[in-house]
C-alpha cells in the first residue's frame, strides 16, 4: 500500500503538471483559441490606439491653433474712428453730451447745455425756435443733435450740428488733440465758426 501509495504520489502530480505545461504551449501556438484572442485583443488595442490617436491629434490642432485667434481678436486694438464715442464734457461745465457710433456715421445727444435749460439750471426748455412747428413742443434734453460725422483723414467731418437756443444747423467737425474733443460748428468754411473743447468724463 505505501508502494502504490508512493507511486500514485509518484505519478499523480504529472497529470496535473502536463496539463499545465500544456495550456502554456496551446497559446503559444497558432490557430489555438488563446492565441487567436491575443491576437483579436491586439488588433483592437492597435485600432483604439489609432482612433484616439487621430482624435488626440485633432483635438492638438485645435488647442494650438485656436488660441492665437482668440488672442488676436482680444489684443485686436479699436479703430481710432471709436475714440470719439463716449460722454464729453466743455471745460468751462456748459455742455455736455453722448457721442455714439449709429451705422457708419457718428451722432451726439445733448445732456446738458446751459442755455437750454430753465433758470432753474435742471427743467429743459422746449424747442421752441425750431423750423418745424411740429418739434416746437419737444423737450430739448436728450436730442440727437449732432448727426452724419464721418471718419475721414484723422478728423470727423461731413456733420451737421443743431443749436437749440436758436434754431439753426451748422456743419461741424471735430478732432482728438491731447486727449481733448474739439468739436467746431461753422458756416460755409471751418475758418468761419466756433470751436467748444471737451474732456471725456471717465465712468
Amino acid at each position: 500500500m505505501l508502494g502504490k501509495s508512493s507511486g500514485a504520489s509518484c505519478h499523480g502530480p504529472a497529470p496535473f503538471g502536463q496539463v499545465r505545461s500544456s495550456r502554456g504551449r496551446s497559446a503559444d501556438r497558432p490557430g489555438s483559441p488563446e492565441h487567436r484572442i491575443s491576437i483579436d485583443n491586439g488588433r483592437i488595442f492597435k485600432m483604439s490606439a489609432s482612433r484616439f490617436s487621430r482624435r488626440a491629434a485633432a483635438l492638438l490642432f485645435a488647442l494650438t491653433a485656436l488660441p492665437p485667434f482668440l488672442m488676436a481678436a482680444a489684443g485686436a486694438e479699436p479703430s481710432p474712428a471709436d475714440a470719439l464715442v463716449g460722454v464729453w464734457e466743455a471745460d468751462d461745465g456748459t455742455v455736455k453730451l453722448d457721442m455714439y457710433k449709429a451705422g457708419s456715421e457718428f451722432q451726439a445727444r445733448m445732456l446738458y447745455g446751459n442755455e437750454i435749460v430753465e433758470s432753474d439750471n435742471v427743467t429743459f426748455k422746449k424747442d421752441t425756435r425750431n423750423p418745424d412747428p411740429t418739434l416746437r413742443s419737444r423737450s430739448l434734453k436728450n436730442i440727437v443733435f449732432v448727426t452724419g460725422l464721418r471718419w475721414t483723414d484723422g478728423e470727423w467731418s461731413g456733420g451737421s450740428i443743431y443749436d437749440g437756443s436758436s434754431g439753426r444747423t451748422y456743419n461741424c467737425r471735430a478732432i482728438i488733440q491731447d486727449g481733448k474733443m474739439h468739436l467746431r460748428g461753422y458756416l460755409g468754411l471751418p475758418a468761419m465758426g466756433q470751436t467748444r473743447i471737451l474732456h471725456r468724463v471717465r465712468g
